[in-house]
């Protein structure tokens, strides 16, 4: 639902970068995202992988299991180097898209105090997301949407 979304609230950006909301499309942008995640080094500070220690469960939900990762795009595994940031492991639905376009635009503008950097290339001259922030947001919004919290 929120990769529909983000084609509805981002209409020119969206059709400019995959063209229209299709199956196709919607397999395309969280695999480009998923790059994007892994060039840009999202993964030293998340992880995707809700540990049984440091009462985990009680702020990520239930410990993962080994068949939440059957999936391409979790190849390699992402377990993360530290926890700086939080486990988005099934961070799908928690909060809107246009929350997370904030969020990689000016992170401590909705998480204060957040150590994040600003990741301003995912955005046009206007300060509207780009390919790449789009498919960003496409695949953070994947991440546990077949296990909702």
């Amino acid at each position: 639902a929120e990769f529909y979304q983000l084609a509805e609230d981002y209409p020119v950006e969206f059709k400019a970068a995959f063209g229209e909301a299709t199956p196709a499309t919607y397999a395309a942008a969280p695999k480009q995202g998923r790059d994007i995640y892994i060039a840009e080094g999202c993964w030293h500070c998340h992880s995707q992988y809700v540990r049984p220690a440091s009462n985990e469960p009680i702020r990520y939900g239930e410990v993962a299991v080994a068949s939440e990762f059957q999936n391409e795009l979790h190849m390699p595994p992402m377990l993360g180097t530290r926890r700086v940031g939080p486990d988005l492991s099934r961070e799908a639905g928690v909060h809107s898209n246009d929350w997370h376009v904030a969020h990689f635009f000016d992170p401590p503008s909705v998480q204060p105090g957040s150590v994040m950097p600003a990741y301003r290339w995912f955005y046009d001259d206007k300060g509207r997301p780009n390919k790449k922030g789009l498919a960003i947001t496409a695949y953070v919004q994947w991440l546990g949407s077949w296990k909702r919290r």
